[in-house]
């Protein structure tokens, strides 16, 4: 097997020191006890100042974490853990969940600030690495590794824009290095200008660096020209999509919607750039689809990069042997399958604290490959058997501790996929069609490319599949296909939100979850008359049954409340519990107005022209 263990790009000290300004939003320049002059001399110089940009993203407050977690919730696919008292909103990480955050929220404000410093490391990588003497006068291999190193310092810069764009909207725009004396009092830049930069960098990006099979290139984490170019196919669906805007001049309450940039010409030219920059990744054939969706997460947590299929396209790498935040990351560990066993923990710890929204769940066709996948449906609290859960305590699956060589006792090695092949075809198939204004055979074959692989005994079922020519029509159904690919990968409220669908998928899940819980009754469940097509007339049963087998699943699971023999177990699956374990879904959420984070207080006290979201 052509898989290689995982390379952790190395963050030498030296760019601790070099980076040291962990200051608030530019209102202080940077310090550093190095020279600047001497910190760009050689390649190796350029590449560490690079590698401190990755550093960054692995922060608790970025990628570590809460981008991919808390910000990612509460929404159709999951809520954060606790639907009572235990769950409600706390000031902190459940209150960014349950939409009750507040310009004080103490975790939306380091958000704020280590997306900065991350942007203030690549604008000096990207001032000083073209003025390198070698840039222009060094050896060929000497020249090609700083145009790498520049083409990555502006895709690392365009990740931290997108992200920052994404949860506050406008947002100041610097583009260059913090000096002594600086106006660092910015205000609002409109969030085209910004995508638009940002299309402009990666476009000259993808030029300057590698694709991952060429020559001499090292299989790691490093950033590769499918990277560039699925990257700037989602910044250009974003620039395309709905966000919630304002006046910027007025700051008006009354401007406060949801809408999209007035250029319709330019959101044309948008949805082209994404079209083909994922066309061209899938001609190149550097990139395709692991046959099994399985072993794209068993690849993971095995701490290893697939070099044979390289469907993850791009990897924020985690490596810590203590555990250090900021360096390993909460992935298996935070939203894993929960395993609370205190002593050589075969499956390792878990506070499994995201919880998978029943409706999403049932929603998935029992013979899809993903769904046991995803989601976990068992809990650890003896070794090595597994039980499984309730209907309302299914947990994230993607990242699963058991599946480690060993099992982490704390924080984990797990990378995170940033991007993957599989979406590169769904954003290909949804830009695609909407440039034809309904779907395409071109959009078809790759939605169906997905969908094979997630069914990989009913090939022939999913061929003959006839999918809406209707333009919305065909996009709920990607819509739906990116909830069942991708769920908990950290994009999904935000591309409701480029959708304008999150209130709709909201209260969908209230809506659907409601219905499951009128099935429920003490004398015997009625019959489900909820939305899911596959489930409408039939009982959920009151408790499944289930058997040990030691695996990674846990247990073998059937939704039957009968048991085959004296060897099954049975356990409550839909029960008088379950209302009130959703009781404070989204609990907070108020459409045209929590789908953007407010500027952190403490930063407009020191940036004042920074003007605040109407209504906070």
């Amino acid at each position: 097997m052509n898989n290689v263990t995982k390379k952790i790009i190395p963050i030498a000290l030296l760019i601790t020191a070099v980076f040291s300004s962990c200051k608030k939003f530019l209102d202080i320049p940077p310090e550093s006890i190095y020279a600047e002059e001497n910190l760009f001399i050689t390649t190796n110089h350029a590449e560490m100042n690079v590698f401190g940009i990755y550093s960054i993203l692995t922060s608790g407050s970025l990628y570590g974490r809460n981008i991919t977690q808390y910000y990612d919730l509460d929404t159709d696919l999951a809520q954060i853990k606790g639907g009572t008292s235990s769950g409600a909103p706390d000031g902190e990480r459940r209150s960014i969940a349950r939409y009750a955050f507040t310009s004080t929220t103490r975790q939306i404000s380091d958000y704020w600030v280590d997306a900065y410093k991350g942007v203030e490391r690549a604008n000096i990588a990207i001032a000083k690495i073209p003025q390198m003497e070698l840039y222009e006068k060094g050896t060929d291999v000497e020249k090609k590794k700083l145009k790498r190193c520049y083409g990555e310092a502006l895709t690392l810069r365009a990740i931290l824009y997108l992200d920052l764009v994404r949860h506050f909207g406008d947002v100041p725009l610097k583009l260059t290095p913090s000096v002594t004396g600086e106006n660092f009092n910015l205000p609002r830049t409109s969030r085209d200008v910004i995508y638009d930069q940002l299309v402009k960098d990666l476009q000259e990006a993808e030029e300057l660096v590698p694709w991952a099979n060429d020559t001499g290139i090292t299989v790691d984490e490093r950033i590769t020209k499918g990277a560039v170019k699925g990257i700037l196919a989602r910044v250009a669906l974003y620039a395309a999509g709905y966000s919630l805007r304002w006046d910027l001049q007025t700051g008006s309450v009354a401007s406060l919607k949801m809408g999209t940039r007035p250029n319709v010409a330019r959101i044309r030219e948008l949805y082209t750039v994404a079209r083909d920059e994922c066309n061209e990744i899938m001609l190149s054939t550097v990139h395709r689809l692991n046959p099994s969706f399985e072993n794209v997460w068993k690849n993971i947590a095995a701490y290893r990069i697939d070099n044979v299929y390289r469907e993850n396209i791009m990897e924020i790498a985690f490596y810590s042997r203590l555990s250090v935040r900021g360096e390993a990351g909460y992935y298996g560990n935070y939203n894993g399958p929960e395993s609370r066993i205190l002593s050589a923990p075969a499956h390792g710890t878990s506070a499994g604290a995201m919880w998978v929204m029943p409706s999403f769940y049932l929603s998935y066709d029992p013979e899809d490959s993903r769904r046991d996948i995803t989601a976990a449906s068992h809990i650890f609290t003896a070794q090595p058997k597994g039980t499984p859960t309730a209907l309302y305590n299914l947990t994230v699956g993607k990242w699963r501790n058991g599946w480690a060589a060993t099992a982490p006792s704390s924080l984990t090695n797990f990378n995170f996929p940033l991007l993957r092949y599989a979406d590169v075809l769904l954003m290909f198939a949804e830009a695609d069609s909407w440039l034809n204004n309904g779907s395409t055979p071109a959009a078809v074959d790759a939605l169906k490319l997905v969908r094979k692989r997630a069914f990989p005994t009913k090939i022939a079922a999913i061929e003959a599949e006839v999918y809406p020519t209707n333009l919305n029509d065909f996009i709920e159904v990607l819509i739906n296909e990116r909830a069942f690919e991708l769920a908990f990968e950290g994009f999904r409220k935000t591309d409701l939100i480029r959708f304008n669908k999150l209130a709709e998928k909201i209260n969908w899940a209230k809506a659907e979850n409601e219905a499951i819980n009128n099935s429920y009754s003490s004398t015997g469940n009625r019959p489900y008359t909820g939305s899911i097509v596959r489930l409408q007339g039939k009982v959920i049963p009151t408790s499944r049954v289930y058997k040990d087998t030691g695996n990674s699943y846990g247990v073998e699971i059937r939704e039957t409340s009968t048991r085959p023999d004296n060897t099954w177990g049975s356990v409550q699956w839909l029960g008088a519990a379950f209302k009130a374990n959703m009781a404070i879904f989204a609990s907070g959420f108020k459409e045209n107005y929590s789908e953007i984070y407010p500027v952190p207080l403490g930063i407009r006290d020191v940036t004042t022209a920074i003007g605040q979201v109407p209504g906070y």
